[in-house]
């Protein structure tokens, strides 16, 4: 059950990732990513990788609840800002 947790979570991180890396090369292509702002890029894609790896990490010593739970750091928000936007758009409500 705890391989199942952890591969969910892992996806979910994942799929962070793919998303960050998308608004990166967005942001490429529009030149909103630069030399002003690149210190903030490597610093996001340095925490998503060092959460990624040490879930990774910690799973292969052995501790799958201590690799969830790091995966957890990353995909706690994902999931609530998904939930979120799930809500506005089934919802239908007005920004005003």
């Amino acid at each position: 059950m705890k391989s199942k947790f952890f591969w969910f979570f892992l996806g979910i991180d994942a799929l962070i990732c793919m998303i960050a890396i998308i608004f990166f090369f967005a942001g490429m292509a529009d030149g909103s990513v630069d030399s002003n702002n690149i210190g903030i890029w490597v610093a996001i894609f340095t925490v998503l990788a060092v959460v990624i790896g040490a879930s990774l990490w910690l799973k292969a010593l052995g501790y799958p609840v201590i690799g969830i739970i790091v995966l957890l750091v990353l995909a706690t928000p994902g999931i609530l800002y998904g939930i979120f936007i799930l809500l506005v758009v089934v919802t239908d409500t007005p920004w005003r």
